[in-house]
């Protein structure tokens, strides 16, 4: 999942039963987990307090949402990965994986034309998607431009 830097999203997982053969059989009343996260392949560290719970045991049982806690990405970083590994006694370990990103960034990915010359990028060009703050809601899209060490922004379409 791809998820704006500094917005909280819940990434869903399903949780199997460990006493069972791998992916048969789903796990459902589970209230207790460690969660590990790891940052660009940095060392583990042990998430506090997990906020995970199951999405609902009559009509999803055994599905979980986990609500890791808000990510932004590191000054000077387009995107960045965010690992999670989860376990609770009963279930197989679950990993899941998020893509933090800097929404104007996008532009950087979609760019209509770069030119470059030997050293460094002169000119970037294109499309960026403009969001209201909640970084869900899309207002629309403008031109940017990029010499050097100038951006220009039109007005939004």
């Amino acid at each position: 999942m791809e998820i704006p830097t500094g917005i909280q999203r819940v990434l869903n997982f399903a949780a199997w039963d460990n006493t069972q053969p791998v992916y048969t059989v789903l796990k459902s009343g589970l209230t207790t987990f460690t969660v590990w996260k790891s940052r660009n392949g940095s060392t583990p560290v042990q998430v506090s307090s997990p906020t995970i719970v199951e999405l609902s045991s009559a009509n999803m049982s055994g599905v979980y949402g986990f609500t890791p806690p808000v990510e932004t990405i590191t000054v000077g970083n387009l995107r960045e990965e965010v690992v999670y590994k989860i376990t609770a006694t009963g279930m197989w370990p679950v990993v899941l994986k998020a893509i933090v990103f800097e929404p104007d960034s996008q532009l950087a990915v979609a760019a209509f034309s770069i030119e470059q010359n030997a050293v460094s990028i002169n000119k970037v060009t294109g499309l960026e998607t403009v969001y209201e703050s909640d970084g869900v809601t899309v207002l629309g899209t403008r031109a940017y431009t990029q010499n050097s060490n100038t951006v220009t922004r039109s007005g939004l379409s």
